[in-house]
Order: structure tokens, then C-alpha cells, then sequence
């Protein structure tokens, strides 16, 4: 079982990275349950973890640095695409630091079809540039647990990542 100490830095799969700021105890149908109190850095609010469901819910360390500018190399790979791009509802289901290479290949996706619909004189729906900006920051909330940078400055690492390089699913094959 993971413990984790107040002012540590832990990622929620779902919020983002944030600190342990306390450990208390709550009674939750008649039982004490030792929670963590987490503060998100993207989020104004409070979350409570029992400590014992840690594991269920998807609470861990960040990624050491080195793995996450691994995974950042893979913005600058070649990325097949047919121009037919994933749904809205598919995108913001996939939007998880449970896995942060699912993550980042919305951001990837996203990111070439804001380019092509660009080339068209057009651009992402809204309900898409919302997706887009919240998976980058999602990922850049671990650079910051991982890094000790500023959000700011991790979102600007992700977006200077990004490069344009697209390959037709044709010449894949």
C-alpha cells in the first residue's frame, strides 16, 4: 500500500497533480476511515482519499522527470492520421492520468486537427479547444510534481513540444 507524507506532491488520475496537505479521519457510515487531503494545482477545492482505496482510486507519485521528456519526445514522432478525427465524447473519456500516454495522444490528436482545420480557414469546435487546453494542462500538472516548475511554465514545455509532422496512413502500410 503507497503512503504518502503532507506537502508531498501526488498525481489524481482524474484532477491532476496536487500536494497532501493533511491527513485526517472521518466517519463515513459509522466508520473512521483515514483520509488524505489532497489540494489540486488545476482545481479550487479539497480532495479527500481514503487512504485505504488509494490503490482503487488511482492516487500516485509523479513520473520521474526523465520518463515524462520520453514520453514529450513522442510529440515530435511522425503521427499518422487520415484526417478523421476521434469524437468528442471519445476524447474526453480517454483524458486521464491513469494513463498519461492516453493523454498525450489527445493533446496529439487534438493538435493536428486544430492545424489541418486551420489549413481549411477554420478551427476546433469549442467543446474541443475546452479538451485540448484541459488535457495540456492535466499533463503539465505532472511536469510541475515532477519538475518544481511553474504551471505556465509547464504548459509552455508541452506546447513547444508539439511539431507538425504528419504522414499519410497510406505510406504507413
Amino acid at each position: 500500500m503507497l503512503h504518502f507524507r503532507k506537502g508531498q506532491f501526488v498525481i489524481h488520475p482524474r484532477y491532476g497533480a496536487g500536494k497532501v496537505v493533511n491527513l485526517e479521519s472521518l466517519l463515513v457510515v459509522r466508520e473512521r476511515k483515514r483520509c488524505y487531503v489532497v489540494d489540486p494545482l488545476l482545481l479550487d477545492i479539497l480532495i479527500k482519499v481514503p487512504c485505504a482505496s488509494v490503490e482503487r482510486v488511482g492516487l500516485r507519485l509523479p513520473l520521474p522527470y526523465e520518463e515524462i521528456e520520453d514520453m514529450l519526445k513522442f510529440f515530435r514522432e511522425p503521427f499518422a492520421c487520415d484526417e478523421s478525427f476521434l469524437r468528442t465524447s471519445k476524447i474526453s473519456q480517454e483524458i486521464s492520468l491513469a494513463d498519461p500516454r492516453k493523454t498525450l495522444m489527445v493533446i496529439k490528436s487534438l493538435f493536428y486537427e486544430k492545424i489541418y482545420r486551420q489549413k481549411e480557414g477554420g478551427s476546433l469546435s469549442l467543446s474541443k479547444r475546452g479538451l485540448y487546453s484541459s488535457a495540456i494542462s492535466l499533463f503539465a500538472s505532472e511536469i510541475v510534481a515532477s519538475r518544481g516548475c511553474t504551471l505556465d511554465e509547464a504548459c509552455t514545455i508541452v506546447r513547444k513540444s508539439l511539431v507538425f509532422r504528419p504522414v499519410k496512413l497510406s505510406e504507413v502500410q
